[in-house]
């Protein structure tokens, strides 16, 4: 196998790994690709296709996830303060930090008005979709 497919089935195979779908088929010449996504627990639509997620927790408060495999940073830029700190306040929309993935990098937004309790994750650490990103408390409607 040449490098050339190697680096194509790597790009093919990142594109998939941060896409909503649930099975590719990619045919080029005599190379044939087929990945499909296997549901690891849970009812189907805990699979689904939506950016974030915002999960009920009793008594613990609200969880954001990851939308998608990535790295996340929770600062616009290496030494900048971060998005939403322990006790930040924050309005639905607000970004809450970044998740990156194949060189693009995405904001999570806030899914509704709270206040940080807790952040989940490191500054710069790979996450898988639906990792638990931040706690909150919501603070509005």
């Amino acid at each position: 196998m040449t490098d050339l497919n190697v680096a194509f089935i790597k790009s093919v195979m990142d594109m998939f790994a941060s896409s909503p779908l649930a099975e590719l088929k990619v045919r080029t010449g005599e190379l044939e690709i087929s990945m499909v996504r296997r549901a690891v627990g849970g009812p189907p639509e805990a699979h689904s296709s939506q950016r974030h997620r915002e999960v009920e927790q009793p008594d613990t408060g609200r969880i954001v996830t990851a939308p998608f495999p990535g790295i996340v940073y929770l600062s616009p830029s290496p030494g900048a303060p971060a998005f939403a700190p322990k006790g930040h306040r924050f309005s639905i929309g607000d970004t809450l930090l970044l998740c990156e993935s194949m060189k693009t990098m995405t904001p999570v937004p806030a899914p509704g008005a709270g206040e940080v309790e807790t952040v989940l994750v490191e500054d710069g650490a790979y996450v898988e979709a639906g990792a638990q990103l931040l706690r909150y408390r919501a603070t509005g409607p």
